[in-house]
């Protein structure tokens, strides 16, 4: 079976489309959801916002839309992150808290995405969930690969709880975080060792 261009939307549509995206999870991630409106989003993409409903029948689904955009994005800034802070995988895992750090300013959005949305069959709830156990995932490979003897499924929980924590004091401020990052990389080298 084979595509239908007529089905593909003009180049400059796709464009605007991932304005739109972006900029919302861009304003999502600094404000929150709910306070971020379709007229600051429009207003911010610069587009019209018939050019928004047509993309995104309603805010919701542009959310969903931001929100994986957010996670595909985070997970491939996190990697670029670690790689550049070191090549063996001890030094990359120990490198998530300031990773972090730099890319959460201003917490999780996916566990404020949650909170703001907490009906567990709601679709932007359901890709919080999806990102954060993405994330755990990735944790648990990163403590494995730097020679965790934990269960996977443990080096990931665990992992998640210490960034998640470093999530929580980078939102409260930078004196906060200052605390946080040391304590987080001692955390996860006990991590390391542990049985």
């Amino acid at each position: 079976m084979g595509y239908s261009l007529s089905a593909m939307p003009p180049p400059a549509e796709a464009s605007r489309r991932d304005v739109l995206i972006s900029t919302a999870g861009d304003l999502f991630c600094q404000y929150g959801i709910h306070k971020v409106g379709i007229d600051w989003i429009i207003e911010e993409a610069g587009v019209a916002k018939a050019t928004l409903y047509r993309h995104f029948p309603c805010k919701d689904d542009l959310v969903v839309a931001a929100l994986q955009d957010v996670s595909v994005q985070g997970r491939v800034a996190l990697h670029a992150a670690l790689d550049a802070a070191s090549h063996n995988p001890r030094g990359r895992f120990l490198a998530l808290p300031d990773a972090i750090s730099r890319a959460g300013r201003h917490g999780c959005v996916f566990v404020l995405a949650a909170q703001e949305f907490p009906a567990r069959s709601h679709a932007v709830h359901k890709v919080s969930i999806v990102h954060k156990r993405a994330m755990r995932d990735v944790y648990a490979a990163l403590a494995k690969e730097a020679g965790s003897t934990l269960s996977v499924a443990d080096a990931g929980s665990q992992s998640q709880l210490i960034i998640d924590g470093v999530y929580a004091a980078v939102a409260l401020g930078p004196a906060d975080a200052k605390r946080a990052i040391p304590a987080a990389k001692q955390l996860l080298t006990l991590l390391l060792s542990a049985d």
